[in-house]
């Protein structure tokens, strides 16, 4: 009889202690992070094309979605845990790669904006900083850079390609613009924007893979 008594108190107290750990950590530590607009991860990728390697810091964009690369699109991320980020990364990288190995990471949230925190739903503006990726373009030409939208809501992709009108596009309509600008000269361009000039609130973590 005692010892069922013992093992009673034992299960009683180790149900106490849980408790209490719980109320110590509060009901935010206690839930896995969501990832929301703004956040930073890290992604690294091995068994990318070999002119493709996703080694970086990507923002989630207003949308809830993260622009991997011109020749891997876009997923969205919103809501999900970091590990189930993963499996959407890869399971969007599968539609390109064969057996792609992902690792994201938790990289902080983005701050400083220049000129303005973004809102969503994102509408490209005059001011605006954009990263615009474009896999197929010209070998001494390539697009691979940040761009400022101009006062007359255009962006100059360099003098092989010439101005784009991005203002009031969504992202995604943005990259529809750009690939059918550069189609007047080139053969099934693929683009990928997204917004540039942020900063991070802390340094990208060390535990990415290093080739």
């Amino acid at each position: 009889m005692w010892r069922t008594s013992l093992l009673i108190l034992l299960l009683m107290l180790t149900l106490v202690l849980a408790v209490l750990l719980v109320l110590r950590r509060g009901p935010d530590e206690a839930r896995p992070k969501r990832i929301e607009p703004l956040d930073v991860l890290a992604i690294s990728v091995r068994g990318t094309l070999l002119d493709r390697p996703v080694h970086k810091r990507c923002l989630v964009e207003p949308g809830g979605g993260v622009s991997l690369d011109a020749a891997y699109g876009r997923v969205q991320v919103q809501g999900l845990t970091l590990p189930e980020a993963a499996i959407a990364v890869k399971n969007k990288l599968e539609e390109v790669l064969m057996a792609p190995e992902v690792e994201l990471l938790d990289a902080g949230h983005a701050t400083h904006w220049r000129p303005g925190p973004p809102q969503s739903p994102y509408r490209i503006s005059p001011g605006d900083l954009l990263w615009i990726d474009v896999c197929g373009t010209l070998r001494d030409a390539p697009i691979y850079a940040e761009y400022t939208v101009d006062v007359n809501g255009k962006v100059d992709l360099g003098e092989a390609y010439g101005s784009v009108a991005l203002q009031g596009l969504t992202l995604e309509e943005a990259e529809q613009a750009i690939r059918r600008k550069l189609e007047e000269i080139l053969t099934r361009p693929e683009a990928a924007v997204t917004l540039a000039g942020w900063e991070r609130d802390r340094q990208l973590p060390q535990s990415l893979w290093k080739d």
